[in-house]
């Protein structure tokens, strides 16, 4: 189910053990070199393990995440802080979030103006550990150099409140996601993804730098060993799809034809 449909009584309790969860998630991603680049409320979900633990499943990454990484690395430390800020408040995007995010990814936002958004929502529960995350929340989505204190504080509160349970972000196989856990969660969902190219076969080229014997000096569309050496290419570059246009006609009255002869 969704993080979003987590009740008000237990979205504390609960809700930070599942953001420790996707805190894991994203640490790995970073050291990997990867973002996640729309980390936010409504792309967590959790499900329930066989072992009884819930875990959160990450969804929806933003296509152009690995375009520019530092600023999709702030934008994901945005996004969990945000995801904190949601669970002590209940409210996900005050007025100026978005075009402050932006400005948040390029580095040149007013922490000043962040405090302002962020800080005017009144708090509907007074309690200390409501209090320091709404803080530690807001000190992060005005400067990202506060991460890595909002996680402490997240993972301290979490164990308090989750003293049945073993809440920590390391590579211990207790711990809620371990490294090796999430390696591989991220292996297997990557598996049906893949880039490709959208090519007719008459656009292939007839040649790459120096021309071979067997191969043509100029023209489109050679199938002989430069169609070859160009899937070679695109396999060495980890392509996984090729989509072709039509290589039949296409016109109407043909396409009558193949119709009328079924």
């Amino acid at each position: 189910k969704s993080l979003q449909l987590l009740d008000s009584g237990n979205r504390l309790t609960k809700g930070l053990r599942i953001l420790t969860d996707v805190i894991s998630c994203v640490r790995t991603l970073h050291r990997a070199g990867v973002c996640h680049g729309d980390m936010g409320v409504s792309n967590v979900f959790i499900r329930q393990q066989a072992d009884g633990c819930d875990r959160a499943i990450v969804i929806d990454p933003h296509p152009d995440a690995c375009s520019d990484f530092e600023a999709h690395q702030r934008k994901d430390k945005f996004g969990i802080a945000h995801i904190l800020y949601w669970i002590v408040t209940g409210e996900q995007w005050p007025e100026g979030t978005y075009p402050y995010l932006l400005r948040f990814m390029r580095n040149d936002h007013d922490q000043v103006e962040g405090a302002k958004i962020f800080s005017d929502l009144t708090l509907k529960k007074q309690d200390k550990d409501y209090s320091n995350l709404h803080t530690a929340a807001i000190q992060c989505l005005c400067n990202p150099n506060h991460y890595e204190a909002m996680v402490e504080k997240i993972v301290m509160i979490c164990r308090r409140l989750n003293e049945s349970s073993t809440v920590t972000i390391a590579h211990s196989k207790n711990a809620i996601t371990t490294s090796v856990d999430v390696e591989r969660r991220i292996a297997n969902a990557l598996k049906p993804i893949g880039s490709g190219i959208f090519m007719p076969l008459f656009s292939l080229p007839s040649y790459f730098g120096k021309r071979k014997p067997g191969q043509r000096e100029y023209g489109l569309g050679d199938c002989g060993p430069a169609a070859r050496e160009f899937v070679q290419l695109l396999k060495s570059m980890g392509q996984k799809f090729w989509l072709l246009l039509p290589i039949s006609p296409t016109d109407q009255s043909n396409f009558l034809r193949i119709r009328s002869n079924r």
